[in-house]
Formats: structure tokens, C-alpha cells, sequence
């Protein structure tokens, strides 16, 4: 049993080794089962309240308590998931019922499933525990040797900057050291001292040495892997010890011609990098909770993706337009994707919406459950698009009318013409909607 005083007395955790020999044969896993006791849950047998009795279940979906199944292979610990480790910040994580209160209690380095099964014990802070912190955690600066715009190209040799902050266990100085997957980038300084010692959520920096590599002037375009080792001296209340960690992080290397800016779910993400990989395209990332990115940052790319899903205001800053604006003017080509924002980006500058993709707004709504290509389009042809996991379920669509020069590129199906939801124009520039 797995208790203190943070948790209260009210709540506990216990751990269990079940492995499928005599009356569990038949169990859809094994390993280790974390069980979260809440003696102060009111009786509850399904849906989202909290359990007088919950299984920690590894693989973080939650399924027993959805209904989605009754228990699978991946809810035992390490499991199909290969979870190793439970603790406050993992998920599902360790943190009280009653008002998600840090606990300190964690379960640590969980060995395979076996008769006999090991894992480290907390029922306060053992080690450290690091991250990447904010969206400026990794920073590349090509200023000193190479064209100064921010990314690590081909004959450059660039300046690495992490932030990093510890939510455990405070730690005393630690060493960087960097090593990268890619045998066409050589790490020149591949050690460096952080500025402060990786005290508890604090925010620490490199800023005063950087890590340094450089890219072979072959280099071809490239997602890598880079990893940091870091050696953490005092890492113990005692001040006696160290502690050793790695973190990891993937970052595109190399040329590239097309940025995506918005913020993304980590598989819509995957969706854009995996399609343009397919035709040979490397595409860079660009998270909209950073300052939106100015002209001559954009100039460097041939294509940029505008992603936008909102109607609010501060999805479309009139700053942000103009910078549009004059990235299509300079000979860009832009694609916007803005499913629930059109009819804001019309309120806010329909000038710019007639002028620079060539299309008006309809008054009225199309329901709809499949988009398909134009025919002769050059963007649309031959592509067709199923809007929901049901046949037949429509949604509403507002619609838009080519006008100026706009072509029509996508229709919503079966409607053709009446109902087009996507604009191309080429001409100065190119650009879709």
C-alpha cells in the first residue's frame, strides 16, 4: 500500500502482481495492476465519478470506466503500452481525487510481467523528473555561421538552446551532453553546463554556452533525432549522489519549401508531415501559441499552410493578415484551412478574402457527409473526402462563390457547383481555400 500524508487518509494506491497461471489464466493481460482506493468516493459504478476502487489502467484510455471494453491486454503495467512508470505527471497519474492535489507517490522502472516483478517505491520525491519546457524549449541560431534565419541547413554550422525545468526532486549543476542520429551532422561542442541548478519548477537555459553541430553541405532534408544525457550532481536530499537522465527531441534539418502554422493535435500533425513525406515534401511546424511568424521569415518558404479552427477574434489578428498579405504579394503560395473560420476571416477583411483567393461568401448552408475534387482542377481533381465515420450523417457547411479569378476546387457532394467549399486561384500568386 502506497500512502501519505498528501493523499490524506482517505486515499491510497496498491499495487498487485497478476500473471495469467490458475483462476487468472484467462485474464486479457498481465503485470503489475495499480489500484487507487478513494474510501471517501460515494458508491459509483460507471461513467466519469470517481471510484471508491479504480484500476490505474497503463495504456491511460480509461476504458473500464467508459464502457469501451471490460479490460485488455494494454491496463497491466508495463503492458502493450510499455508504461513503466506511474507517477503524478504520467497519465493516468497519481494525483488525488478530490482536487488533483500532487501526492508525491509514484511507482518507478516496473519490470516485465513474471512471477516475480520489481519497480521502485515513492511516497515522496525520489529524483528528479525534466522536461522541454514552453514552445521555445528548443531554439537553433544560425547567426554567427550561417544565414541568420533560425534553421540548420545545409553547410551550416548552428547554436542548440534548450529551456528545461524539473518538477521532482530538486537537483544541484548539471551537464548537457548531445548526440544526433544522422551521419551527415557532426556534433562540434557536444557538452555544456545549464546556468542554474535544475531546482523544482524552475525554468533553466543554456544561454551562456551553447551545444554546437554542424550539416554537411549534402545534407538532404530530414527529420533527426537529437538527445541530451544529462548528469545531475546533488541530486539527493543529502547532497551525495547524481542522477542521469535523457531527453529527446525530433527537429526537420535541412532545406525546406513548406511551413504549416497553427496549433495542431500531435495526430492531425501526423497526418500533414506523413501525406507531404508521401510526394516528397519535408514540411517544418510552426505552433500558433508562439508570436506569429513575420514576412521574411515566410519569404524563406515556398508554401505556407495557414491552420485555423476558430471563430474568435485572435484567430485572425489584423497583423497576422498583413503578413499574409504581403507573403502573397512577394510570389507566395498560401493554403488556408479554416473549417470553423470563414465566416469570421470575411467579417474581419473580406478584401482580403476576394482579393487574394478569389471567392465570396454564400448566405446560405450546405449539409453534406462528402467533399469531392472538381474535375480539371489541378488541386481538386481526383480527390474525394468522407466527412464523417457514418454514411449519410450530413454536417452544416457554409459555402463560397469563385469570383475574381477564384476557380472552383472542391464541391460538396452530391450538391456539384452550388456548394463549393474550396477556391483555388493562380495568378501573381497561388493560393487555396
Amino acid at each position: 500500500m502506497l500512502s501519505n500524508s498528501t493523499a490524506g487518509e482517505t486515499e491510497y494506491w496498491i499495487a498487485e502482481n497478476r500473471g495469467r497461471v490458475g483462476f487468472d489464466t484467462y485474464l486479457p493481460g498481465e503485470g503489475l495492476l495499480i489500484y487507487h482506493i478513494d474510501d471517501s468516493a460515494a458508491f459509483c459504478s460507471c461513467g466519469p465519478c470517481p471510484y471508491r476502487v479504480a484500476l490505474e489502467q497503463a495504456d491511460g484510455l480509461n476504458e473500464l470506466a467508459s464502457g469501451a471494453n471490460s479490460g485488455d491486454s494494454a491496463d497491466p503495467w508495463p503492458g502493450e503500452s510499455g508504461n513503466a512508470d506511474f507517477h503524478d505527471l504520467s497519465r493516468p497519474n497519481s494525483r488525488t481525487n478530490i482536487d488533483a492535489s500532487i501526492t508525491e507517490i509514484g511507482i518507478w522502472n516496473i519490470s516485465e510481467p513474471g512471477d516475480t516483478m520489481y519497480a521502485d517505491l515513492d511516497i515522496s520525491f525520489s529524483r528528479p523528473y525534466i522536461v522541454f519546457e514552453g514552445v521555445d524549449s528548443v531554439r537553433f541560431d544560425d547567426v554567427s555561421f550561417g544565414n541568420g534565419n533560425t534553421l540548420a541547413e545545409p553547410g551550416e554550422t548552428v547554436e542548440l538552446y534548450v529551456k528545461l525545468k524539473n518538477y521532482m526532486l530538486s537537483g544541484g549543476y548539471a551537464e548537457i551532453s548531445l548526440s544526433v542520429s544522422h551521419p551527415d551532422i557532426r556534433v562540434v561542442r557536444n557538452k555544456v553546463a545549464l546556468d542554474h541548478p535544475l531546482t523544482r519548477l524552475v525554468t533553466v537555459e543554456n544561454d551562456n554556452e551553447p551545444l554546437i553541430f554542424e550539416v554537411s553541405d549534402e545534407f538532404e532534408s530530414a527529420d533527426v533525432t537529437f538527445t541530451l544525457a544529462l548528469s545531475i550532481d546533488s541530486a539527493l536530499d543529502d547532497g551525495f549522489g547524481a542522477f542521469l537522465d535523457t531527453l529527446e527531441f525530433t527537429a526537420t534539418v535541412g532545406t525546406t519549401d513548406i511551413i504549416v502554422v497553427g496549433s495542431l493535435a500531435a495526430d492531425i500533425e501526423k497526418v500533414y508531415k506523413d501525406n507531404l513525406l508521401a510526394v516528397g515534401e519535408v514540411v517544418r511546424f510552426w505552433d500558433s501559441d508562439r508570436p506569429f511568424p513575420v514576412t521574411d521569415f515566410l519569404d524563406r518558404f515556398k508554401t505556407v499552410f495557414r491552420v485555423v479552427d476558430s471563430l474568435s477574434p485572435e484567430a485572425f489578428p489584423p497583423d497576422d493578415i498583413a503578413v499574409l498579405k504581403s507573403y502573397l504579394d512577394r510570389g507566395g503560395n498560401l493554403c488556408m484551412v479554416c473549417p470553423g473560420g470563414v465566416e469570421r476571416l470575411v467579417e474581419l477583411d473580406s478584401v482580403f478574402v476576394a482579393d487574394y483567393f478569389g471567392f465570396n461568401l454564400r448566405d446560405a448552408a450546405t449539409e453534406a457527409a462528402a467533399v469531392f475534387g472538381v474535375e480539371g482542377n489541378p488541386v481538386g481533381e481526383g480527390v474525394r473526402l468522407c466527412l464523417d465515420d457514418e454514411p449519410g450523417f450530413g454536417r452544416s457547411y457554409k459555402t463560397l462563390l469563385p469570383s475574381g479569378g477564384g476557380e472552383n476546387a472542391f464541391e460538396l457532394e452530391p450538391f456539384g457547383g452550388e456548394a463549393t467549399v474550396g477556391v483555388s486561384y493562380d495568378g501573381a500568386w497561388r493560393s487555396l481555400f
